[in-house]
């Protein structure tokens, strides 16, 4: 497998290629107004063809966990399970790592600047899945970045089926 990540600067770096990630990036970039959005601010009607592929987590503070509030469709189709109301720590993950997770969480929450990346997916010397990805932070209702968006666009190489892919499972 092979990814990267970095803090998205004033324009989304040149090596992502989704249009949804770039049309979602220019969206909260709309919202935030210099700086940091609250999570009241999106409208889920100006994003409508975005939706399936958002996820919306919850940030609690030192030690860092993840939940997973609210987990778009296409999410749940490209990873084979429906992480709605898990932590990021009862998945076990075969695409990331949960330490790569935590430091890219963190980096967006820290930085208050929305964390870009890549995470290619290969078997046998061939990338069968590039997944492109956006986290932007939110304000929770008390002003405290406590909250992230995340918008994961999959694609699978041609002829691949998704169901052949081992992307995540709940632990136990």
């Amino acid at each position: 497998m092979d990814s990267w990540f970095s803090t998205a600067g004033q324009e989304v770096d040149a090596r992502i290629v989704s249009p949804r990630v770039r049309a979602f990036f220019e969206y909260w970039r709309s919202l935030a107004e210099g700086g940091v959005p609250a999570r009241d601010r999106i409208d889920p009607a100006a994003i409508k063809p975005l939706l399936p592929y958002l996820m919306i987590v919850d940030l609690s503070p030192e030690p860092l966990r993840i939940f997973y509030r609210l987990v778009g469709t296409e999410v749940v189709h490209f990873t084979g399970i429906d992480i709605t109301g898990h932590y990021l720590h009862e998945l076990e993950l075969d695409e990331f790592s949960e330490a790569e997770l935590l430091t890219v969480y963190r980096k967006q929450r820290d930085d208050g600047w929305p964390v870009v990346g890549v995470a290619e997916y290969e078997m046998q010397g061939k990338r069968l899945l590039r997944t492109e990805y956006i986290v932007c932070p939110l304000l929770d209702a008390q002003g405290r970045p406590s909250k992230a968006i995340v918008l994961e666009d999959y694609l699978l190489a041609h002829g691949i089926d998704i169901r052949e892919l081992p992307i995540a499972r709940l632990r136990g």
